[in-house]
């Protein structure tokens, strides 16, 4: 499992998406919550980007929360929490 700690959305087309790296996945959810608890990203899909934004809007820089849970293919379930940094 590899989850940057950090990424920069500034769109010069060098680290400007997240996406969490799983060997082996049978189901995914990947959550982002700001520093108020406010879910503001959410994905069921291995491979979705995010792309720092929130309804459209870039969210500030500053540190996020995310909460990860996976199966694995021998149907093991893990979930993970972490903090992440947004730069632009």
């Amino acid at each position: 499992i590899f989850i940057p700690n950090a990424f920069t959305p500034n769109g010069d087309g060098k680290n400007d998406y997240l996406s969490p790296l799983i060997l082996d996945v049978e189901s995914f959810e990947f959550r982002v919550f700001n520093r108020l608890g406010k879910l503001i990203y959410q994905s069921n899909t291995y491979g979705d980007q995010w792309d720092g934004k929130f309804k459209g809007q870039k969210v500030p820089d500053g540190v996020y929360v995310y909460q990860l849970k996976y199966v694995d293919l021998e149907l093991i379930p893990h979930e993970r929490y972490g903090h992440l940094t947004i730069l632009r």
